[in-house]
Order: structure tokens, then sequence, then C-alpha cells
């Protein structure tokens, strides 16, 4: 299959797609509400893949970048796991403090929309950073991001002070922001470090902590199903486009033209 060059048609659908999710999930969580163990575990499958076979590889290519010819203090060399370290200290941050607090609930409700627009406007940079492919790896990324946007909003919306249903078109926002800045500019290396760091500890979190099957009736195998689903999208997109899934870094804006 020949090698698509990005076209802003390209970033605009694939966001849109995405962006989207945050508009209809209370619609969609009400309707399916008595199939939530299989969706829920299948984007936790999702969520799981995402992190092993995307996230971790990634830092794991941009450690060693680090490493090479590195002559200061060997720890400074973890640099991207501290940074995700501190992504999972955020996440659990945010949500102690969203279901404990009463005496200061603008604080809960500032600190959710933080992290929570931050996270949704990294789905959006990194949703362009990996659209640079054939049709088809198009295809399976975008499917692959929205299907986690709904295994996140199913956590988001029983936040206590988040108010989902109210703020969803504000997180609708963040993704497509996410995307714009990753289509107008050319960040730096080490913002796209951090960005990515940031989002593999979050993601740990949620994904570990809210979205792993524990019992519930069912859940486990739709979560396998998850996972399996990832691992065969990845082993496509891989075989169809010659770079890796975790290139790093970004070396190029794309287009402006189609």
């Amino acid at each position: 299959m020949p090698q698509t060059n990005l076209s802003w048609f390209s970033i605009i659908l694939m966001t849109s797609t995405v962006a989207s999710v945050h508009l209809w999930y209370p619609w969609f969580e009400h309707r399916y509400k008595a199939y939530e163990a299989r969706w829920v575990g299948f984007t936790g499958g999702i969520a799981t893949g995402y992190v092993t076979l995307y996230l971790l590889p990634k830092l794991g290519q941009i450690t060693t970048t680090l490493t090479e010819g590195h002559t200061g203090y060997r720890f400074w060399t973890l640099q991207v796991y501290l940074i995700m370290l501190l992504g999972i200290v955020l996440y659990l941050t945010m949500e102690r403090i969203d279901r404990e607090t009463k005496r200061f609930p603008w604080l809960a409700k500032t600190l959710d929309h933080i992290i929570h627009g931050s996270y949704s406007f990294l789905v959006g940079y990194v949703l362009v950073e990996l659209s640079g492919r054939t049709a088809l790896a198009l295809i399976l990324i975008t499917l692959i991001m929205a299907m986690h946007l709904v295994g996140m909003n199913h956590i988001l919306s029983h936040l206590t002070h988040a108010n989902f249903r109210r703020h969803r078109g504000f997180y609708a926002l963040t993704v497509v922001l996410g995307s714009g800045v990753a289509g107008l500019t050319q960040f730096p290396a080490t913002a796209i470090k951090m960005l990515t760091a940031l989002l593999a500890g979050m993601i740990i979190v949620n994904a570990m902590s809210d979205e792993m099957p524990r019992g519930e009736r069912g859940r486990l195998r739709w979560y396998l199903l998850g996972v399996t689903f990832f691992i065969g999208a990845v082993m496509l997109i891989m075989h169809v486009t010659p770079e890796s899934m975790a290139s790093y870094p970004r070396s190029s804006a794309p287009p402006a033209g189609p």
C-alpha cells in the first residue's frame, strides 16, 4: 500500500472524529449502560496495549537518545521515567482531591479540568504525530484513539466535581487544540519528551486502577479482546508503514495542502 502524504483534510477528519467522542459519550453511556462491563473492559484492554506497545517503547527510544554521549549524572538519564512518575502522582492527586474534598470544591473542579483537559490535548497531539501514514493506518489510529477516549470519559463522567456533561464541549475543544498545535508547529524534542512521559503516567493510572477487570462478570474476556484488537492493529500499522509506531521525534509539520 503506498505511503500517503498527511493533509489538512486528514487532520480535520481524524480530529473531528476523535473530538466528537466527548460530545456523544453521555448518550452512549446511557444507551449502553447494560453492557458497561463489556465496553469498559474492551477500552481498558486498548489502553493497556497503548501503554505497553506504544508509549513505553517510545520512552525507551527517548532514553536511548539521552544516554548516547551522556557524561553527566547518570541518574538523569532516567528523566523521562521521572516525568512519567510525575504524571502518575498528578493523576492520583487529582482523583483523591475530587473524591474527598468538601471544603474546596473549586480546587477539585480546577484540577479535574486541568488534568483531563491536558490529557485530551495530548490525545489530539499524538493523533497528528501518528498520522503521517497510509490510509489503513489512519483509520486504525483514529479508531484506537476514539475508543480510548470512551474509556477515559467513563472515568471522567464519574468524578464528583468534573460535571462532564456540562463541560464536554471544553474537552472536545482541547483535542482540537492539541491537533492544531501538532499540525501548525514543530515542538522541541524536550517538549515531546515531557508530553509523552506525562501521558504515559496518566494512562497507567487509569488503565490499571479503573479499567482493569476485577471480577466483573464477563469483563475479563472483553479486556483480553481489547488487548488482542490493539495488538492486531499495531501489527497492521507496522506492516503497511515503514516507520516505527514509536518513532521519535516527529521531524516535520504536515504540509499545508492536500
